[in-house]
């Protein structure tokens, strides 16, 4: 296990932007921060047609493999919240935490 706490991050918010870099450079602090874009959104390239949530589901615990994290905290801002709670209700053993941030309703 990774001696600071991990953590994943499903954001969309533009990164470049101050508060968003003043959040990730406090994050970024104390713990190992695994960001990632949702399929067809950001770096990871345009896609057709909506994505089921079920494989992205399979995309997070992809990433997670990947980058040899062991249970880290998920934080997910507005709409990515749906994602993070359908993951963490979905793979229990990989969430120790599960953050939400201004959650949009469905």
């Amino acid at each position: 296990m990774c001696a600071r706490p991990e953590v994943v991050l499903e954001h969309r918010a533009r990164l470049e932007l101050p508060p968003s870099a003043r959040f990730l450079t406090r994050l970024a602090s104390f713990a190992r921060v695994i960001h990632f874009d949702r399929r067809g959104a950001g770096m990871s390239g345009g896609i057709a047609g909506a994505t089921p949530l079920e494989e992205q589901i399979d995309d997070v615990r992809a990433v997670l493999e990947a980058a040899g994290s062991v249970q880290p905290a998920v934080i997910s801002i507005a709409e990515g919240c749906g994602l993070a709670v359908l993951f963490a209700g979905s793979h229990p053993d990989l969430a120790r935490a599960l953050v939400l941030i201004t959650p949009t309703p469905r």
